[in-house]
């Protein structure tokens, strides 16, 4: 694909995932206005991204990590908020991102994020280097990170203390993760256990469905 098709099919999508609980409760012109908007904000953010985690708390669009180019290295740690009460649908060319620091765990791409309580939380993803050929390679990980959703200062936006890894190195699950009674539901995704096998030998994504309860602290597989 050539770079701006694949910025723009990576874009929309994440654009369509990240505005569906928000059109969601919301009736008529006013859901198909807020939707419109949503997608033109997701597609102009401080920088061209790709595979960047994203969730939405209380009203706030956050976009961590990503990737510039399909070649670049390393990936960005960056992470990005858009309040959307302040955006004027009137004046999309108004929108005002705020650079907040970047991510604990360096840069990623494909990490899993969700909202809940308060909090955005950030997992797994893959970090990218070059091979000796200058080939981007990934490598899977299982840690994560913790904002505060609803924290003025920057300084203090990332949490001190780290939520429990993953069971296990995954990324690319359905995103944003689900929050439900309670717990973030990770559906998905790719262990990176057949990393590098060509297309027609690879067995497809996981089908295994994880929860991360955030008052305990921990991970069951549903």
């Amino acid at each position: 694909y050539g770079l701006a098709a694949w910025l723009s099919a990576v874009l929309a999508t994440a654009a369509a995932l990240v505005v569906q609980r928000w059109v969601e409760g919301r009736d008529g012109l006013a859901a198909l206005g807020q939707f419109t908007l949503a997608m033109t904000l997701v597609q102009v953010p401080l920088t061209p991204v790709a595979y960047a985690a994203f969730a939405v708390d209380n009203n706030r669009l956050y976009v961590i990590g990503g990737q510039t180019s399909p070649s670049a290295t390393p990936a960005l740690a960056a992470t990005s908020r858009l309040d959307l009460t302040r955006v004027d649908p009137d004046h999309p060319d108004g929108v005002q991102w705020e650079t907040l620091p970047g991510a604990p765990f360096g840069g990623r791409i494909l990490s899993i994020a969700g909202a809940l309580d308060g909090n955005v939380y950030v997992f797994g993803g893959c970090s990218l280097s070059a091979d000796a050929d200058g080939r981007t390679r990934r490598t899977y990980h299982a840690d994560g990170a913790a904002l505060r959703g609803g924290g003025d200062d920057p300084a203090q936006m990332w949490l001190q203390i780290r939520p429990a890894p993953l069971p296990y190195p995954l990324a690319a699950a359905a995103a944003p993760a689900t929050a439900r009674e309670g717990a973030l539901i990770v559906i998905g995704g790719d262990d990176g256990a057949h990393y590098g096998q060509p297309p027609q030998q690879h067995p497809g994504q996981s089908g295994k469905v994880l929860a991360y309860a955030p008052h305990a602290d921990a991970w069951s597989t549903l």
